[in-house]
Order: structure tokens, then C-alpha cells, then sequence
């Protein structure tokens, strides 16, 4: 048996290997600046991507990469009248909402 032919693709290695030392980064930048919260790893997530690309996709369902750098003012924009609700986030009435 050698580890050559039986071991992992060194490309998937290089990725292993970079994610493990990026989970021990982030314990131990968390014990230094945060020891009074407990450290949940599952909450280390894509959440604020989700919701930016999510607010993109309101301004503009297709978009490139170039498209996305130009709606960044627009995006922070609309974000800073979310948070300071000076923006009314109205939904639409649905088909059963409009019946009634």
C-alpha cells in the first residue's frame, strides 16, 4: 500500500489542510477577543452574503460580477434605511390576500 495512490487528491489535502487551520484561527481569535461569548462555529455562516445577494437580486435579477460592484451603493444604501427604518419594507398581497 502507498500513500501515494491510496491518499487523498493533493488538491482536496490543500483544501482540507486550509480549512482546518482557519477553524483553528477562529478559536483562537475568539478566545482572545471574545472569551465572555461561548464559541458556536455553526453560526460562522453565509448569512450576510445570503442577505446581500438576496437585496441584489431586488434591484436586479441577473447580474454579473461588474453589475454587483455597481449596485454596492445602492445595496448599502437601502441597508442603512432597513436598519434605521426609514424605508418601509412593504410585501405585496398575495393571490389569496387580494381575494378577500
Amino acid at each position: 500500500m502507498f500513500i501515494q495512490q491510496n491518499f487523498m487528491a493533493i488538491q482536496s489535502f490543500s483544501i482540507f489542510n486550509s480549512l482546518s487551520e482557519s477553524m483553528v484561527l477562529l478559536v483562537k481569535s475568539h478566545r482572545e477577543y471574545y472569551p465572555e461569548f461561548p464559541l458556536l462555529p455553526w453560526m460562522h455562516g453565509s448569512e450576510a452574503y445570503e442577505y446581500v445577494f438576496g437585496i441584489a437580486r431586488q434591484i436586479r435579477t441577473d447580474f454579473d460580477f461588474a453589475e454587483l460592484l455597481q449596485m454596492i451603493s445602492k445595496i448599502s444604501h437601502y441597508s442603512k434605511s432597513i436598519r434605521t427604518s426609514n424605508l418601509l419594507d412593504e410585501k405585496e398581497k398575495s393571490v389569496h390576500e387580494g381575494i378577500i
